[in-house]
């Protein structure tokens, strides 16, 4: 009779762990057998746990609320083991995994390391030799990115290609195009990477427009003495380009960029071969101080005026700098930084091809819009406006009419 109850005794033990058995790979799910999930994700601040979630195998994870440090800016979770790859949860969870916070410190002050990376205004600086290389850090969903000339008290002698994911960007200040500070002067040694669309990831300039973000509207080079050649080329999503400083523009270098409308060179003086060609949206351009322009630098531009300081075209600009024969107005009075029209006296010679298609358009001045062409200096009543400003009487001086957007 013993044994009897002992063998009901061990059958009903066995069912029941057979039962406890059954639940716990039930509620872990097996595939053949192996037990799947579910998976631990730890998240991780300064070492401590911030929080854990259980996803099911092969599933996304819904990331936790951002952690915050005071005196730091959250800059992401970054797998534990491997933190220089993001982990943003959209990576399916196939095992345990432990993730930790990146914090940027908001009140940066020098490394006491010269070698150390450095965070800074969203930028991340690395110490190379003579400066500092500049890559993506947390800017990568902002839409204006600043990239200081010099940190720390040196140049910034290079940007990586990591800013690919600055697909929002809008506005970007540089203090050169392509890899490297005077990346041109180095294109005679075999440099190839002069291009702008090197740090957004393009490999040479002809893969520009597929790399260079679609929303990036307007460029500022705060540096450098040149653009290399192709530098900006088939660059069709940028509307405005300032280069202050530049007075080398390289061939092709803004071939084909047909959304651009304004650009301001005040201190160019050589232009290169077919440099603005195909620029179909431009309407005006202002060229100081250009003393050499190559062959077709201006051809297809279909809508252009072109405003000089010069009275006529000198002996170093190609005959065929203008094959379009677009508008010339001669002999123009500049402002002291050379960026918009004051005046300029109407002659037999003073402007060229006024008949071209399209006609004469107004020229360009940021910040203003032109309001014609008045007989009196300091006047806001227009006696010509672009249209008939060809017609006006011969050694009159007219000066530009500029109304504050």
């Amino acid at each position: 009779m013993k044994q009897s109850k002992n063998k009901i005794k061990t059958i009903l033990l066995l069912t029941v762990l057979c039962l406890i058995a059954g639940l716990t790979l039930s509620a872990c799910g097996t595939v053949d057998g192996t037990v799947v999930g579910p998976y631990k994700v730890t998240f991780l601040s300064d070492d401590a746990v911030s929080t854990t979630i259980e996803v099911n195998d092969g599933e996304a994870i819904i990331l936790p609320a951002d952690p915050t440090k005071e005196g730091y800016t959250f800059g992401g979770w970054f797998y534990f083991n491997n933190p220089s790859i993001r982990f943003d949860g959209s990576v399916e969870v196939t095992a345990n995994i432990k993730v930790a916070a990146k914090w940027i410190s908001n009140a940066p002050t020098a490394p006491s390391d010269p070698t150390e990376e450095y965070y800074s205004e969203g930028l991340l600086f690395t110490p190379i030799t003579g400066g500092y290389r500049v890559s993506v850090g947390t800017t990568e969903n902002e839409t204006e990115i600043v990239i200081p000339r010099t940190y720390n008290g040196k140049y910034v002698l290079e940007i990586d290609n990591s800013f690919s994911v600055c697909t929002a960007l809008i506005k970007l200040t540089a203090p050169f195009v392509g890899n490297k500070l005077y990346a041109d002067i180095l294109s005679g040694s075999g440099y190839i990477d002069v291009h702008f669309g090197y740090i957004f990831g393009a490999g040479s300039y002809s893969n520009n427009s597929s790399y260079v973000p679609t929303s990036l509207r307007e460029v500022i080079v705060t540096g450098g003495t040149s653009i290399g050649n192709y530098a900006f080329y088939k660059c069709s999503g940028l509307t405005s380009i300032t280069l202050p400083k530049v007075t080398n523009i390289g061939n092709y270098a803004f071939y084909n960029c047909k959304g651009l409308t304004s650009i301001s060179i005040p201190k160019v003086t050589s232009i290169g071969e077919w440099a603005f060609s195909s620029c179909s949206g431009l309407t005006s351009i202002i060229l100081p101080n250009v003393t050499s322009i190559g062959y077709y630098a201006f051809s297809y531009c279909s809508k252009l005026t072109i405003y000089t300081g010069g009275s006529s075209k000198p002996t170093d600009w190609n005959n065929y700098w203008n094959s379009s024969n677009r508008p010339v107005v001669w002999g123009c009075t500049l402002s002291a930084d050379k960026s918009y029209v004051v005046s300029f006296t109407k002659t037999s010679s003073s402007i060229s091809n006024p008949t071209a298609t399209d006609g004469i358009l107004a020229p360009y001045r940021e910040g203003y819009t032109f309001g014609g062409w008045a007989t009196t200096e300091g006047s806001t009543t227009a006696a010509y406006t672009t249209e008939d400003v060809g017609s006006a009487e011969d050694d009159v001086t007219l000066y530009a009419i500029w109304i504050e957007e």
